[in-house]
């Protein structure tokens, strides 16, 4: 996957933590929105595994060096410790994003590399 949609300084995502209610503390659950045709960078969680549910939208993804098709209903599963990256569609990508242990925001699992490294 190449860079692209990024539409110059404008971020090619957006992110929002919903806030959970009833038993699930050791969580936390992400909704996040790619525009139309951006890719994601690829990125690596060391210590946290990550559901994502697709709500909309479409795109592909690549998750362990492993191709994946983005659609909605799709769940995907991604496992500490794997890099992954997504690009969406031409209606852009919605996926509701569970992150166990939860993501601290003074010490966030969130590791990037150089979209133009391969992951596959």
């Amino acid at each position: 996957m190449k860079p692209s949609g990024t539409g110059g300084d404008a971020p090619p995502m957006e992110a929002e933590e919903l806030e959970l209610f009833g038993g699930l503390s050791g969580v936390s659950l992400f909704r996040v929105r790619l525009r139309p045709n951006a890719l994601h960078p690829p990125v690596c969680h060391y210590r946290t595994d990550e559901s994502a549910y697709v709500i909309s939208g479409s795109g592909r993804g690549i998750i362990g060096g492993r191709p994946v098709k983005l659609q909605a209903g799709v769940l995907l599963s991604i496992p500490a410790n794997t890099w992954h990256q997504f690009e969406a569609g031409p209606q852009g990508l919605e996926v509701l994003a569970l992150f166990g242990p939860r993501l601290s925001r003074e010490s966030p699992d969130v590791h990037y590399r150089d979209p133009k490294v391969p992951i596959g």
